[in-house]
């Protein structure tokens, strides 16, 4: 059953990356009326999200799996990017989503987590480090 959450949430979270990825390329492959559609925790907004962190260990392994899809979708379609994370933790990021998330409990965590990578992508690292 956990086996196939953690599948369920990272195929979820890849297909809320890609869609974010390519909504928030300058040409844009939403709808004709410029609109998406985010599925599982991408859906969910920062208010629930807020609500699962305390006393919930399903949700927040759910968001984290969420989290750490997205994260690895982005590296993986968006071009010239290694790590959109530039070497920080995928805790960094979570720690971003929880700041992030109390002061926009509308915010859909697909959203959320589109508005980090842009301000990430600067600092992101575009190749491997090398290797010692």
């Amino acid at each position: 059953m956990m086996r196939r959450l953690h599948s369920t949430a990272l195929a979820v979270a890849v297909a809320a990356a890609f869609v974010m990825l390519i909504a928030s390329a300058p040409v844009s492959a939403k709808s004709v009326d410029n609109r998406y559609v985010a599925y599982g925790v991408g859906a969910w907004t920062c208010g629930e999200y807020n609500q699962a962190q305390p006393g919930k260990p399903r949700a927040r392994r759910a968001m984290a799996h969420f989290v750490e899809g997205y994260l690895t979708a982005f590296n993986v379609i968006v071009d010239k990017t290694y790590d959109i994370l530039g070497g920080r933790s995928s805790a960094d990021a979570g720690q971003w989503l929880v700041t992030y998330c109390q002061g926009h409990p509308d915010q859909t965590l697909a959203n959320a987590l589109a508005i980090y990578s842009s301000q990430r992508y600067p600092d992101r690292q575009s190749v491997p480090p090398r290797k010692k």
